[in-house]
């Protein structure tokens, strides 16, 4: 009696991965020309620059699953791999979301709501006009003042690189109100520190510069 062993070679394919630099890929290592050998079924995990989500994964010569996250890191599993198989990533740039308000007399240019959102670290605009009776805009976004610009009646916020979401809000100062820096305002002997109201007979302000 003959008892005759065979044994199949394993074949290994080659699978070339392309992706874009926002996506680093850590397993497995790639030579020169972004390949790797794989079997029948392999595994790429990889991470996503800041402001990147939602990566895609396509596969030709090979099957791809749906890319998985654990600790910032995505996996996809590939099956049935043949060889010169390729596998191509990518993904896509967040939306950050922005909410501008706007107090009285301020009006929105041509009257379109400003844009709710905008590309993760790209900038945001927002012009707007001054109605009659009102004067001297202040744009304040997060709690912090914001220098504006203006061509004529049209004035513009511009935040540049956003990578957060933001909230703004725009407000003008009515004719009888005017901006004004100043050590120390007293109304009634207790000091404050703000704007003032030139009208207003029960205040005096010290040390004061107009804006």
């Amino acid at each position: 009696t003959m008892n005759i062993s065979i044994t199949a070679e394993s074949t290994l394919a080659t699978v070339t991965v392309n992706a874009e630099d926002y996506i680093i890929i850590e397993t497995p290592v790639l030579d020169e020309n972004k390949q790797y050998l794989s079997p029948s079924t392999s595994t790429i995990t990889f991470t996503l620059t800041e402001g990147y989500e939602n990566p895609e994964v396509i596969a030709t010569k090979a099957t791809a699953g749906e890319p998985s996250l654990n600790n910032n890191t995505y996996s996809v599993v590939l099956t049935e791999v043949e060889d010169e198989a390729v596998v191509t990533i990518s993904a896509t740039l967040k939306s950050i979301a922005v909410a501008a308000n706007k107090g009285i007399g301020i009006s929105w240019s041509d009257n379109q709501d400003p844009a709710e959102s905008v590309t993760y670290g790209t900038d945001y605009t927002l012009s707007f006009t001054v109605d009659q009776d009102y004067h001297t805009p202040k744009a304040i976004v997060d709690g912090v003042f914001y220098d504006v610009t203006n061509d004529g009646a049209i004035y513009t916020l511009t935040i540049t690189e956003v990578k957060s979401a933001k909230t703004i809000y725009i407000g003008a100062f009515d004719a009888n109100t005017i901006p004004v820096s100043a050590d120390t305002w007293v109304r009634g002997g207790d000091a404050h520190a703000g704007i003032v109201n030139v009208n207003d007979p029960g205040l005096y302000a010290q040390y004061s510069t107009y804006n």
